[in-house]
């Protein structure tokens, strides 16, 4: 499921919780009483602190403590969704030059979508086209492999497609190890690399927590 997706069903079960928390229900209880009462009227306490009824100020304060802490752990929750990693990925042998061409709708200005060509079967070598979304620089091409992963070229000016419309992004290498990345029919990064020889063993595309959708994508020099 894309992380974009996910989080806006997280967003709406949080809304449909119907309201404020438990524990925002007690805190108004609880002020209502030492607005009624006085601050130092006894209650029964619903945070275990070992005294059976204590003053309404002291559990006032009590329960607003754990408010705070139930909305730092909603806003973890939250964020970490928002950073999250998702991957997709097929094996399929790609000979050495070949042409990804893809659709995408990027919806937010933020996050991180990885296209690779890979080999092996732990996907830990290759070449990287990377968008960074509302960045600079705004498109990457990496050798990735065992040491680590090596920038060859960029594309160092920010590239709005967060527009709401298509953007079709043309990835293609060359028989002498040539590379370019195209979008919308305009080249922004140009390369050579020959460090990869063999056919490729894969395709896998990752984001890492922006809002991507990939409409349409075809690889040519699958064999």
């Amino acid at each position: 499921m894309p992380v974009g997706e996910e989080i806006e069903r997280v967003e709406a079960a949080i809304k449909a919780e119907g309201g404020p928390s438990a524990m925002q229900s007690r805190l108004a209880e609880l002020e209502e009483i030492r607005d009624n009462s006085g601050r130092y009227t006894l209650v029964q306490s619903i945070i275990v602190s070992g005294k059976p009824n204590i003053p309404v100020g002291e559990e006032i304060e009590r329960t607003k403590e754990a408010i705070a802490r139930e909305q730092a752990a909603k806003a973890a929750e939250q964020a970490a969704l928002r950073n999250a990693r998702a991957e997709l990925f097929t094996r399929l042998v790609i000979s050495n030059s070949f042409t990804i061409q893809m659709d995408m709708v990027s919806r937010k200005g933020d996050g991180r979508f990885e296209v690779d060509v890979f080999q092996g079967y732990q996907r830990n070598a290759g070449y990287r086209l990377v968008y960074n979304a509302g960045a600079s620089p705004s498109f990457e091409l990496l050798r990735f492999g065992r040491s680590g992963a090596r920038r060859l070229a960029v594309h160092n000016r920010r590239f709005k497609l967060e527009d709401g419309y298509r953007h079709r992004i043309l990835f293609v290498r060359d028989e002498s190890g040539g590379m370019s990345v195209s979008v919308d029919g305009g080249i922004l990064v140009e390369t050579s690399d020959r460090s990869f020889r063999d056919p490729f063993n894969g395709v896998a595309l990752i984001n890492e927590g922006g809002d991507f959708a990939v409409r349409e994508i075809t690889v040519s020099g699958v064999k």
